[in-house]
């Protein structure tokens, strides 16, 4: 009976683990794809970015890796441990690791996308201004118009 519920209790760890790995992996793509729509509809097929373009895909990429960096500590956290008279299997614990050092590298790109989004909004870019051109006929040839080669 003391082998049921030893299992039992390894069985609920590692679930509980599996469960809380799935959640903070997901957070990478809904980083990826949540970044990409950011800079697809900001850029509207434009060369050159919105400054406000940035700040929010600053605070997208800073807000989801703090998320992944507490993850990554949870994770470390709920690391299953085999109870004692019992066996269990190997658990590699490396997940939480690359967990924390994502979720550092996402709040640097933050730092990195927000120091682009300040240096835009601080450029001195030329303003495009409407050409307003005069147009004046002149009857050079009386009135007719000739292609060229042509009477």
């Amino acid at each position: 009976m003391s082998e049921y519920s030893c299992l039992d209790q390894w069985i609920n760890d590692w679930s509980q683990y599996n469960a809380t790995a799935y959640g903070v992996l997901a957070l990478t793509f809904v980083n990826l794809v949540v970044l990409r729509i950011i800079f697809i509809s900001g850029g509207r097929g434009r060369a050159t970015m919105l400054s406000s373009t940035y700040e929010r895909a600053a605070r997208v990429s800073g807000f989801l890796g703090l998320l992944k960096v507490v993850g990554g500590i949870y994770l470390l956290s709920v690391v299953p441990v085999c109870p004692v008279d019992c066996q269990c299997a190997a658990v590699n614990n490396y997940y939480p690791y690359v967990a924390i050092f994502l979720g550092i590298l996402w709040v640097l790109r933050a730092v990195a996308y927000r120091a682009a989004g300040r240096k835009l909004a601080s450029a001195s870019l030329p303003i495009a201004q409407p050409v307003v051109a005069t147009v004046a006929s002149s009857n050079t040839y009386g009135g007719e118009y000739t292609a060229i080669g042509g009477k």
